[in-house]
């Protein structure tokens, strides 16, 4: 009954598809659409002053989720997407914002995604939104690595790599898109993912017989555990017989598979949670050679072994759920310790208003605004206050490079921008000026 209402409701949605999205004169519908164009760049926003984190190609399906007019927002979903990535940062000293475990990391809060700039290198140079994760967020880990205060110009920050999440968007200019067929929609709706099998991680080995025996062993265990057929006695008048003669026969013994019964030996001398992860490969590189050589003539010692090689399964989980409790034992105690350190700086550094790169203001330039000097985010290249020439500090030598300020921060009201009056400015890193 199940497989039939499966066929029924798959061969309805085969009948009757969705209708193509429908178009308007300013913006698309949403919904799937086809590339047109090659190496059509996929950015961070609506305008061609975003930045591109990839590229589609021509023939790929995309999700139009929302338009404007000339640019469409398409979901992270699909081949277009399937090796893309994202950026999660933060300072060093607040561990508690993203946890991570294995190639898994959790969001601790709402934690926003950084699309990275595929034309520069810089991670200053990536600084637009992807998608923002509510907290108890799952997503895979790339990479982790430490990018020092030498580079962020203020302190050291955690950046992590991750597998982009299908929450996440991006923006293409809608004339490079056109509605999807029937086919290209099926195909999409139905992408055939390759599942992982329990022997995807198996230790090579000559299986020529594997594929065989996977496909034979149901039959095979179907047989050996159907009922025996009812024995009907039948009673027939005894014929007495001349005197049988007595002939010896030797009864081979019962075959026996040598690297089958070693194996054995080596799993019964010590328990399961106790195998570490090399013993536990050489076990199953074994158990597979001899479901490759007894597949075919022994079924029944091909399926011991088989079972084994489950059983192995559970002794590979138990070693990675050991690793991981005593790699997050250590990433406790490791935290405990940056936090103390951090501390301690902190208590030692110089009290800095704020830091960053001490650059020429393009804006207030001395002709329609005031003269003034900018202090820009590394990372970004944002903005973060400005100062003035006529200041009790000489400035001038220090452009390019970051710097840390002792001072007062005020608001200009008449430019609505944040000002610095420095006591004291300090080099944080000497660069050469650009």
């Amino acid at each position: 009954m199940f497989v039939s209402v499966a066929f029924a409701i798959t061969m309805t949605s085969l009948m009757t598809p969705p209708p193509p999205p429908q178009a308007t004169s300013n913006e698309l519908a949403a919904g799937l659409y086809v590339v047109t164009v090659d190496s059509i760049p996929v950015r961070c926003g609506p305008t061609i002053e975003h930045y591109p984190f990839l590229h589609a190609q021509s023939g790929n399906i995309v999700r139009v989720v929302e338009t404007m007019p000339g640019w469409a927002r398409i979901a992270a979903e699909g081949p277009v997407f399937a090796d893309s990535w994202g950026v999660i940062r933060y300072p060093a000293d607040e561990p508690g914002r993203f946890d991570v475990l294995g190639s898994q990391g959790i969001t601790r809060g709402t934690t926003e995604v950084i699309a990275p700039n595929i034309n520069r290198t810089g991670w200053s140079d990536s600084f637009g939104w992807a998608c923002t994760l509510p907290a108890d967020t799952e997503v895979v880990v790339l990479e982790t690595t430490t990018v020092g205060a030498e580079e962020t110009g203020t302190e050291p920050y955690t950046v992590h790599r991750i597998r982009l999440p299908e929450t996440a968007t991006g923006w293409v200019v809608s004339s490079a898109l056109a509605p999807a067929g029937e086919m290209d929609a099926s195909n999409f709706e139905n992408a055939v993912v390759e599942a992982p099998t329990w022997m995807t991680t198996m230790p090579s080995s000559p299986l020529a017989n594997w594929r065989a025996w996977s496909a034979k062993r149901p039959a095979w265990i179907a047989a050996m555990n159907a009922p025996e057929p009812e024995v009907i006695e039948v009673v027939e008048e005894v014929i007495p017989e001349p005197e049988p003669v007595v002939e010896v026969v030797v009864v081979p013994p019962p075959y026996v598979n040598d690297r089958m019964v070693a194996l054995e030996n080596t799993l019964a001398a010590t328990p399961l949670f106790k195998l570490d992860a090399a013993a536990v490969a050489k076990l199953r590189s074994g158990y597979v050679a001899v479901v490759d050589a007894e597949s075919g003539s022994h079924p029944d010692i091909a399926e011991r072994a088989t079972l084994r090689l489950r059983q192995l399964e559970l002794a590979s989980s138990i070693n990675a759920t050991r690793d991981e409790i005593a790699a997050a034992q250590a990433r406790i105690a490791r935290s405990g310790e940056d936090l103390r350190s951090q501390r301690r700086m902190l208590d030692d550094s110089p009290e800095y208003v704020i830091r960053g790169k001490l650059s020429i203001s393009p804006v207030f330039d001395g002709n329609d605004k005031p003269l003034y000097y900018r202090l820009q985010d590394p990372f970004s290249g944002r903005s973060l206050a400005y100062i003035s020439p006529e200041s009790a500090v000489d400035v001038r030598g220090m452009l390019g490079q970051r710097v840390g300020i002792v001072g007062r921060m005020t608001w200009n009201p008449d430019w609505n921008v944040m000002t610095v009056d420095p006591q004291r400015i300090d080099l944080v890193s000497v660069n050469p000026p650009q």
